[in-house]
């Protein structure tokens, strides 16, 4: 058990390193990664991983190590970037409704053409304008999914904000928390996997319907316990594998408690 403790809190370290490192070292791990698939795609191997990854987990999770944030591969995978155990979660829980679920997401990526596939209206946001036009480019042909790009402004000096992000804390994403608020309709469905997550839980909890449920991923983060602490909601954490990540990490489902 202490064994299995100090691996986590290793792991947990690391992903923190990893997560608030120099854009430069990133883009050093991204492009050894892109030189590991071509040789991989020479060889034959990507080809024979994608043959039997629609059927088998572990060679899933190797191809999608190859797609690291190449979007198309991703998106080809037909997979979130949230643990294995909450993708099963959710495609059950979107599968078993008993209406057509109504879906809101914080944060678009492969997940976005995932979730729209399973339910009957996806609202998505996205802060980043790059990667909301790549997402724009993948989803011109869907009909259920409604992408809006809520880029932030730069914080004030003299206007303090709660709506600051630990990554950019110079950078003021409230019309990008407070986009869930210009719908009137509750959702079935809504992922937190974008900037402020804390400040979009709390909108999130007043839109949710009354049995839906909240996607909160790297819900192991240190900086989002405060938030997941609160006495008025149930959790339920899925610890694991992450396509395209070689760490573990987890994913939590968030209930309301009537």
């Amino acid at each position: 058990m202490m064994c299995d403790q100090q691996a986590m809190k290793s792991i947990l370290n690391l992903e923190h390193y990893i997560d608030f490192s120099p854009s430069w070292a990133k883009r050093s791990y991204i492009k050894i990664l892109h030189v590991l698939k071509k040789i991989s795609t020479h060889c034959g191997m990507i080809a024979w991983l994608d043959k039997h990854a629609p059927y088998s987990r572990r060679h899933h999770y190797i191809r999608s190590l190859f797609a690291t944030h190449q979007l198309n591969d991703m998106i080809a995978l037909d997979t979130p970037w949230w643990t294995y155990h909450a993708i099963e979660f959710v495609n059950d829980y979107l599968a078993n409704m008993s209406h057509p679920a109504m879906v809101f997401e914080y944060g678009s990526g492969a997940s976005t053409l995932w979730l729209a596939k399973r339910c009957q209206s996806l609202i998505s946001i996205e802060h980043d304008t790059h990667w909301h036009d790549q997402i724009v480019q993948h989803t011109k042909d869907k009909k259920n999914i409604l992408l809006l790009h809520r880029p932030p402004n730069v914080l004030q000096v003299n206007k303090p904000s709660v709506y600051h992000s630990d990554k950019q804390p110079f950078l003021d994403f409230q019309s990008y928390v407070e986009s869930i608020q210009s719908f009137e309709r509750q959702f079935d469905v809504i992922i937190i996997d974008g900037r402020c997550r804390p400040q979009c839980l709390s909108l999130a909890m007043k839109k949710l319907n009354k049995n839906g449920i909240i996607v909160f991923d790297n819900s192991n983060r240190a900086r989002y316990q405060q938030c997941l602490s609160k006495a008025d909601i149930e959790i339920q954490r899925f610890w694991g594998r992450v396509p395209g990540s070689p760490f573990r990490s987890e994913t939590a489902i968030v209930r309301k408690i009537n």
